[in-house]
C-alpha cells in the first residue's frame, strides 16, 4: 500500500494527471527520398547515436521509411546515405511531452542529392 501511495504522489507531483497510454511513440521517423524526383530510397542506410552513445542502425519500416527509436529522448546525431547519393548528416533534439508520458516525435522527409 505504501508503494502504491508513493507512486501516486510521484505521478501527481510530476504533473501527470491522467494515465499514460501504452502506445510506443517513434522518437524520430524519417522518409528518405532521392533528389532526382523525390522517389523513396528503400535501400538507404540510416544510422544514429543518441546522446553520444554507441552507433545504432535505424529500423527500416517501409519504402524509404525509417524509425530511429521509440520513446527515447535526447539528441540524435543521424547519418543518412544511399548508393549514388551524397551522404547527409542531421541532428534532432527529442524531448518528453508535458506530463512525461511520451516523447514529442520528429517526423521529417529527407532528400538526398544525387552524386555527380
Amino acid at each position: 500500500m505504501r508503494i502504491f501511495l508513493s507512486l501516486m504522489l510521484v505521478a501527481l507531483a510530476s504533473g501527470c494527471d491522467e494515465a499514460c497510454t501504452e502506445i510506443a511513440v517513434a522518437s524520430v521517423s524519417l522518409q528518405v527520398e532521392s533528389g532526382d524526383g523525390a522517389r523513396p530510397l528503400p535501400d538507404a542506410e540510416v544510422s544514429f547515436t543518441l546522446d553520444d552513445g554507441p552507433v545504432r542502425a535505424a529500423e527500416h519500416v517501409g519504402d524509404g521509411e525509417f524509425v530511429l527509436a521509440y520513446e527515447e529522448a535526447g539528441t540524435f546525431e543521424v547519418q543518412i546515405g544511399a548508393d549514388g547519393h551524397e551522404q547527409l548528416e542531421r541532428s534532432y533534439a527529442v524531448v518528453l511531452e508535458e506530463g512525461g508520458c511520451h516523447v514529442e516525435p520528429v517526423d521529417e522527409v529527407v532528400v538526398l542529392a544525387v552524386e555527380e
